[in-house]
């Protein structure tokens, strides 16, 4: 399965309604066949574009499967795809998600430049991002955009989903894979803690 170059979910709460944002073509197909296969068409509202600081397009890459992401100036590829953008706070329209789940490439500022009424909502109770250096591309400095975060009231967290265990990172960065950006961590740690048990194709429950 095609995996996405630019990609976010956001949870609007219990029942978990998504809104998922994916702009490859290739890939936006098998996630509208995974929410038809599984009956999530009442909970899932997915859309075929990106996000920046501002409405237009934007050039991504089309062959590249796992690590596709926008283009950056002076970049070049064989399959390019230009794809139709928006901001984070236009697509919402005023809704407010719990969390939000962003795997943008190194593109992160760019997205949340276009979320500032968004990130501003205490509604909002987690912000799960990989900062792992791919925002040089852009010119991104990501120890300020982790510095950015904290000024916003987030904590920073890791979560083992097997144990259900919300580990403090005292500000700093996961050192690899996601960080969880938490507002409010007692009242994120009791929703882990209550919320039924999932059991996985490979055995086992998380």
């Amino acid at each position: 399965m095609e995996q996405p170059g630019q990609h976010l979910a956001l949870d609007f709460g219990v029942g978990a309604r998504v809104l998922a944002i994916e702009p490859i073509p290739g890939t936006f197909a098998w996630l509208t066949r995974n929410i038809a296969v599984n009956g999530l068409g009442e909970r899932v509202r997915a859309h075929n574009l990106g996000l920046g600081r501002r409405e237009g397009r934007l050039r991504f890459t089309g062959g590249l499967d796992t690590v596709n992401h926008v283009l950056a100036e002076g970049e070049s590829a064989e399959d390019v795809l230009e794809v139709p953008v928006r901001t984070l706070d236009a697509m919402l329209d005023g809704q407010s998600p719990t969390l939000i789940k962003m795997d943008v490439e190194g593109f992160e500022s760019e997205v949340l430049a276009g979320a500032v009424r968004t990130l501003a909502d205490r509604g909002l109770l987690a912000v799960i991002m990989e900062l792992n250096g791919s925002g040089g591309r852009y010119g991104s400095d990501e120890d300020a955009l982790h510095e950015a975060m904290l000024g916003q009231w987030f904590e920073t967290l890791r979560y083992r989903p097997f144990e259900r265990v919300l580990e403090p990172l005292h500000g700093a960065r996961s050192g690899g894979g996601n960080t969880l950006y938490v507002r409010d961590a007692g009242r994120l740690a009791e929703r882990v803690r209550s919320a039924r048990r999932f059991r996985l194709g490979i055995g086992g429950e998380i």
